[in-house]
């Protein structure tokens, strides 16, 4: 038995390696540019990469809260603050939000630099 679902997609925010948001993604996109650059963040020799497709500069977050924002968090929010713009809903009512391939990496590379250098 086949079951189909109908979905509709409503809002969209991007922050890609070709531009903040979907107006810029889109026209790079469409022009054949490329995010493809150096990597700047860590030396990538030893995994046999010198380059990467990498944001240009991580969005800042609009958001107060009482701690440090990992990069990821920054992302998806600027994301998401694209995909509300110009909504009558603030977010707490959206039922899906599917954000980042960058997870929950920034912290995981932290804790195990600390772990090496400073140990529990």
């Amino acid at each position: 038995m086949r079951t189909e679902t109908r979905v509709a997609v409503t809002a969209c925010g991007l922050v890609t390696s070709i531009g903040m948001g979907v107006k810029e993604s889109w026209r790079n996109l469409l022009a054949g540019r490329s995010g493809h650059g150096p990597i700047r963040r860590f030396d990538g020799a030893r995994y046999g990469n010198k380059s990467i497709c990498a944001l240009a500069r991580i969005p800042e977050a609009d958001l107060a809260v009482p701690y440090p924002l990992d990069d990821a968090s920054r992302i998806v929010l600027a994301a998401m603050a694209e995909a509300l713009a110009g909504r009558e809903a603030d977010g707490r009512e959206a039922p899906v939000f599917v954000a980042t391939t960058l997870g929950g990496m920034d912290n995981a590379t932290r804790f195990y630099r600390d772990y090496v250098t400073q140990g529990l």
